[in-house]
């Protein structure tokens, strides 16, 4: 026989007392109590349950995260421009405190994505200027160019610079299309020179050497 539920009042089948919307309710919220009554011993139980199967619990996590990597990416995003100021003094804290640690995982990160260190470096670097730089846009410059440098077509290397055709100075964008790699010795001697200057400038040099 069918009996009304004692939170919201439907129609409820069998030995129970609530409906199952009501059950889950009730569960999270004894949950969530527990959780804020107990904090201690809801910490240590979820690293007693870390470490007892620490394999397990970090390829979950990696699955997680490979699945739901626009969600996490969004997430991430929201938290940290509800709280800039705060992340920030947090991040000034820790080098001051650490700064030994603070580099080590500096350079961990950076070896692990050297490409998009130099990238994030270079936007960091024009960050006043006009426009933005696409993610990935070294890769795709270094593919477009063959490995060559856009101005002396030696190869490239590791050592290249991420380098503006129309220099900022002289009125360039800081933009995808404004952008080429040129080897270390390239970028230094073109420095701010107008790229056609420049060009005529390596010609009469190269005219004269020979």
């Amino acid at each position: 026989m069918a009996k009304a539920c004692c939170d919201c009042g439907c129609a409820v089948e069998g030995m129970s007392w609530r409906c199952p919307p009501c059950k889950k309710a009730r569960a999270r919220a004894n949950i969530s109590a527990y959780r804020a009554a107990h904090p201690d011993v809801v910490l240590e139980t979820a690293r007693r349950n870390y470490h007892k199967d620490r394999g397990a619990t970090l390829a979950k996590r990696a699955a997680y995260r490979a699945e739901n990597r626009a969600k996490i990416n969004e997430q991430a995003a929201k938290y940290r421009a509800t709280r800039k100021e705060e992340l920030a003094e947090r991040q000034r804290q820790r080098r001051a405190e650490k700064p030994e640690e603070t580099k080590r995982l500096n350079a961990q990160r950076y070896s692990r994505n050297p490409e998009a260190n130099k990238s994030g470096n270079f936007r960091r670097r024009c960050r006043r200027d006009s426009g933005k730089l696409s993610k990935g846009l070294t890769a795709k410059l270094f593919e477009q160019q063959k490995g060559l440098c856009a101005c002396c077509g030696a190869p490239l290397g590791q050592g290249y610079h991420l380098d503006h055709i129309m220099p900022l100075a002289l009125g360039g964008t800081n933009t995808d299309d404004n952008m080429q790699l040129l080897t270390a010795r390239c970028n230094l001697q073109k420095n701010a020179m107008h790229p056609d200057d420049f060009m005529r400038t390596r010609r009469a040099l190269h005219g004269q050497s020979r």
